[in-house]
């Protein structure tokens, strides 16, 4: 355990080993941290037991206290557990419309809303840092996420838009839900 190895280099006398264990321990600390924050992002949506809405509000969450200065206002119709393959297309659009809006571009406030229709799901991730930017370096992964997002809503039987919003990026996604399929 590198915590266990930190204590000890740290009890040896020598010169900077007190500093040098504390050191590494703050490092271990900081890494297991950064996992815990990458392993909830990732948690699929599935295995909440509390639904779309609580997963949403832990999504907003964590990226408010990743980034100061960043607001969400999250409005959330759902009434109820829509299909699995609705929830977890919705949380996934919405987390890596987020993702793409804090890594391009500037926000200072990102949107979500999302409503039933019927048995489908109207998605709306919208922010104001900044727009889309041709030529940006990182491009391919934006491409490569807005693929993502774009073959989830048409597994649905659904569409993706992608749009500039007035300072930002409007994300919108119209997910067909699956009369039989019920998420537990």
């Amino acid at each position: 355990n590198l915590q266990v190895d930190a204590k000890a280099i740290a009890r040896l006398d020598a010169p900077g080993a007190a500093q040098l264990g504390q050191s590494v321990r703050e490092a271990v600390i900081h890494v297991q941290e950064q996992v815990k924050g990458m392993l909830r992002q990732l948690r699929p949506v599935s295995q909440s037991e509390c639904g779309l809405e609580p997963a949403i509000h832990d999504l907003a969450a964590f990226w408010s206290r990743r980034r100061k200065g960043l607001g969400f206002d999250v409005s959330l119709a759902i009434d109820g557990r829509l299909a699995r393959s609705q929830e977890e297309a919705a949380y996934r659009i919405a987390q890596e419309s987020i993702s793409n809006a804090v890594r391009h571009g500037a926000p200072g406030l990102i949107r979500i809303a999302m409503r039933r229709d019927g048995d489908g799901l109207h998605v709306l991730v919208e922010d104001d840092g900044g727009g889309l930017k041709p030529g940006n370096s990182s491009a391919g992964l934006v491409q490569s996420g807005l693929a993502g997002m774009r073959e989830r809503a048409q597994a649905l039987k659904g569409r993706l838009d992608v749009e500039e919003a007035p300072g930002g990026v409007r994300v919108t996604a119209f997910l067909p839900g699956a009369a039989d399929e019920v998420a537990a």
